[in-house]
């Protein structure tokens, strides 16, 4: 049955979300966006069934308070977290009987003018083989990147929310002494030094801004060509038990020993923790799906890309592809490599510091103006060693007890963040991680 919202003599998406709904056992919906007048429409509808839903908190559409309606009527809500691209999936699943399963699939939200106003699509499916297909990407989504949120997360979240929009809307003048623009600049920092450190690890690393690669290795000529290297290993699915895993492994021990740990930690932990990770987060590789919906941590395969780099002889073939990659990837919704050359193309330079206090803790492309400003201040300092000074005394005081190298942590991130942007073309990065577009691009 196909779904749309502008002929009136047919079913519109509020008739047949709603009526599936009434006709359903168990729902699971996955939404990009929510929004709290789509929340009513449907809440009495619901009426204590199991509902699942996964949504988006990305370019701040989705709001808090729809989703705060929905747990507090039972529903449970998770959050994804993309890294590439934007989560802008729209699936209606309705159970019935456990076995029988019917599914709206098209553009709309769990939003009143996506019921209603908006010129919207959907279809509504019932065969088998496809439903059982979106029911296994559902649990692929629901078991990976995503983070159940509770109404205790929900009220900081929103506290934050607030606090940005009234400091955004604050007056800052560089022509300020000190103290004052010391005053400006810590109330952003302080922003998301205190959001909680939450159970539910979504929200709970939000604090520590874009999280991109692990922090062991270095995105440096020597360290891409390390990487590489294993993908000779990968030319076909490996298995933990094949003898190339077991080569690799062996280089993995060669290239990169872990003296702290040595003895302590298997090749293939060492293998897991230092390499394998950063070729799953390069995207270069990828585990493959189970039937169940679980990944088979066990196989590692190439990607289309994996696939792309290992056929190239050059280094600068690796980093054209390694770049067109980048420059796609995202946080929250938030284009990292575009974003920081619109700031250089302001900015000029960008230091350590600056991506330490200010920029890694951007959310998306709003934020662009207010932390140009925030970095002019910062820069007009007549001395930033006081603001460093409060800025760790600060950080010291609210992390919790068994924190000590929380920072020390978070420090390693951030150079590998600027790495991972200074080896992309257009960019260059300096010994003392001053990052500068390349001008010989």
């Amino acid at each position: 049955m196909f779904i749309q919202n502008q002929i009136s003599h047919l079913t519109n998406h509020q008739d047949i979300i709603t009526t599936e709904i009434d006709n359903a056992d168990e729902m699971l919906f996955v939404v990009a966006y929510v929004r709290e007048n789509g929340v009513d429409i449907i809440l009495d509808k619901i009426n204590g069934k199991p509902v699942k839903l996964l949504c988006s908190l990305d370019m701040g559409i989705t709001q808090l308070s729809g989703i705060k309606k929905l747990i507090e009527n039972g529903v449970d809500v998770k959050v994804y977290q993309s890294n590439k691209g934007t989560f802008h999936p729209k699936i209606w699943l309705f159970g019935k009987n456990k076995t029988n399963w019917r599914m709206l699939i098209g553009s709309a939200n769990l939003t009143r003018a996506a019921f209603i106003d908006n010129v919207e699509a959907s279809v509504l499916v019932d065969d088998e083989n496809t439903t059982s297909n979106a029911l296994m990407f559902f649990n692929y989504l629901w078991d990976r990147n995503s983070s159940t949120i509770t109404l205790d997360e929900i009220n900081s979240l929103q506290e934050k929310v607030n606090e940005r929009k009234a400091f955004k809307n604050k007056p800052m003048k560089v022509n300020q002494n000190d103290v004052d623009k010391n005053k400006i600049i810590f109330e952003y920092v302080k922003s998301w030094i205190d959001i909680p450190i939450f159970k539910s690890q979504g929200i709970s690393k939000l604090w520590k801004g874009w999280y991109i690669v692990p922090d062991q290795r270095n995105i440096n000529n020597t360290g891409i060509e390390n990487f590489k290297s294993y993908l000779a290993f990968i030319k076909k699915p490996l298995h933990q038990s094949d003898d190339n895993y077991q080569k690799l492994l062996q280089e993995a021990r060669q290239r990169n020993p872990l003296k702290r740990t040595q003895g302590k930690m298997s090749d293939h932990s060492l293998f897991v923790r230092q390499d394998k990770n950063y070729l799953l987060k390069l995207g270069w590789c990828y585990h493959p799906i189970k039937e169940n919906g679980k990944l088979d941590k066990k196989i590692l395969c190439l990607t289309d890309l994996g696939e792309k780099i290992n056929q190239c002889e050059s280094l600068l073939c690796v980093k054209n592809l390694y770049t067109n990659y980048f420059l796609n990837f995202s946080f929250n919704g938030l284009a990292i490599v575009p974003f920081t050359q619109k700031l250089l193309q302001r900015l000029e330079y960008l230091t350590l510091d600056e991506f330490d206090y200010f920029i890694v803790h951007a959310y998306n492309n709003t934020d662009l103006e207010i932390i140009i400003k925030l970095i002019e201040i910062y820069r007009s300092l007549e001395n930033t060693a006081i603001f460093k000074e409060q800025f760790n005394q600060y950080f010291n005081e609210i992390k919790v007890p068994t924190a000590n190298n929380v920072y020390g942590n978070y420090k390693k991130i951030i150079n590998r963040t600027m790495e991972i942007i200074g080896w992309c073309n257009g960019f260059s990065l300096s010994d003392d991680f001053v990052l500068r577009l390349d001008n010989a691009n």
